[in-house]
């Protein structure tokens, strides 16, 4: 059964959200306050974490930071709840490593399917295989491209020789366009693949998520050689360049 844990400070909507996710086999507990939560968090290790923005003594961005600096959650799935209007607030989400948001008000069908889709790509490390099977219907899990190692059976990525860290969305995103070397990728193939879902015409998170990788993987992100941008098309990855 997994486990929620849902910060959010208005009563009734954690209620009524908390009530409709329980009918789908969700284990939630609910706190109210900022600090309340993030302690709540470390005491339960949660399989995901519902985050409003708006919250007493510590808000949701702060938690997000937080959580994704311990090493011991960084890797928790995050969903954001916000009633906020301004992009700029769930850019600055996304940015400090949520997986994903929602904004209120939201259909309580669409944050089951939300938060399905998050847990399955946390979880989407393919099993060891056992015995002897035929080999030749083995999938890729790993690839070598120059100094860019990305393992998918561990979830380990390797650039210039040293580990970095990434969350699920990151990750899969790399490993989708890493895959596909010199193939041009649209936004919504990107999200496609990597979500699982249909987004908004206006969601930008893909760009986000791909301005993240560049700050972990380009020496200059602002002038990229590895993500290339195609304008009005997606993006494209090259081969890494030596030295």
């Amino acid at each position: 059964m997994p486990r929620i844990l849902l910060i959010e400070d208005d009563y009734p909507l954690a209620e009524t959200t908390q009530q409709y996710l329980e009918q789908f086999g969700f284990d939630v507990r609910h706190e109210a306050d900022g600090e309340v939560g993030l302690a709540a968090m470390m005491e339960e290790r949660p399989d995901i974490l519902l985050l409003d923005l708006m919250l007493p003594t510590i808000d949701g961005l702060e938690i997000c930071r937080r959580v994704r600096m311990n090493p011991a959650t960084a890797k928790l799935p995050i969903l954001m709840l916000t009633a906020r209007g301004d992009e700029a607030d769930r850019v600055a989400g996304l940015e400090l490593g949520a997986d994903d948001y929602l904004s209120k008000p939201y259909s309580l069908r669409e944050l089951v399917a939300r938060i399905r889709a998050v847990l399955r790509r946390a979880a989407s490390t393919p099993e060891t295989p056992s015995g002897t099977g035929n080999h030749s219907e083995t999938k890729v899990e790993k690839l070598e491209i120059g100094i860019l190692t990305i393992n998918r059976l561990s979830r380990e990525v390797t650039w210039r020789g040293e580990l970095v860290e990434f969350t699920a969305t990151e990750f899969e995103l790399l490993w989708l366009l890493a895959s596909r070397i010199g193939q041009v990728l649209t936004r919504e193939q990107l999200l496609d693949q990597v979500r699982g879902r249909e987004f908004e015409v206006f969601d930008r998170s893909i760009d986000v998520h791909i301005s993240k990788l560049r700050k972990k993987l380009e020496e200059n992100p602002k002038q990229p050689k590895l993500i290339r941008t195609v304008w009005g098309v997606g993006y494209r990855m090259e081969s890494p360049e030596e030295g």
